[in-house]
């Protein structure tokens, strides 16, 4: 029993082989690089990071899931969509990844319904997004609906359609 490592009692089943499949990762590793429990720290850091990595892959995909709960509780019951916007984005670059298309999408959305488009631009600067045709489009759509912005989500759209590809949204775009 000694050094036996224990899941929580409340853990699903899926979610217990998750935690058993990382550990057994990390032996295999550190048995790999002849890493003993005194062994070298740098191939300790190594293997105990990409282990970290993992899970923090699955908060993401975990957070995926949730997303419309938290759009519920954010967006329609008017908590500061700059919170909501950042929380999503946060939590899911916490990884050193940027968050996936749905994650962005999702705080895109929110943010541009409560006319927060200085919030998604912020983001945008610090290069926290995901840049997609649908990211392009979302804010293409919101400048005509805010002639106002037009010119600033003209911008935003082409530099997306750029990144992801879709060249011929992007020279259509008018700037």
């Amino acid at each position: 029993m000694e050094g036996e490592q224990r899941n929580p009692p409340f853990l699903l089943e899926k979610d217990r082989r998750f935690l058993e499949s990382i550990r057994g990762n990390m032996l295999t590793e550190t048995e790999k690089v002849g890493c003993a429990e005194q062994g070298p720290s740098e191939e300790r850091y190594i293997i105990y990071r990409n282990a970290f990595d993992k899970l923090l892959m699955s908060l993401v995909e975990w957070l995926g899931i949730h997303l419309n709960i938290l759009k519920v509780l954010s967006c329609l019951e008017g908590i500061n969509p700059h919170l909501y916007f950042d929380t999503l984005i946060n939590t899911s670059t916490a990884s050193g990844h940027l968050p996936n298309l749905p994650v962005t999408l999702e705080a895109i959305k929110c943010a541009l319904s409560e006319k927060q488009l200085n919030v998604v631009n912020h983001q945008v600067t610090r290069q926290r997004v995901t840049f997609s045709e649908a990211a392009g489009d979302v804010n293409y759509d919101y400048g005509k609906e805010e002639p106002n912005n037009m010119m600033e989500c003209l911008a935003w759209a082409q530099a997306a359609y750029g990144h992801s590809g879709a060249y011929k949204k992007s020279c259509i775009v008018p700037l």
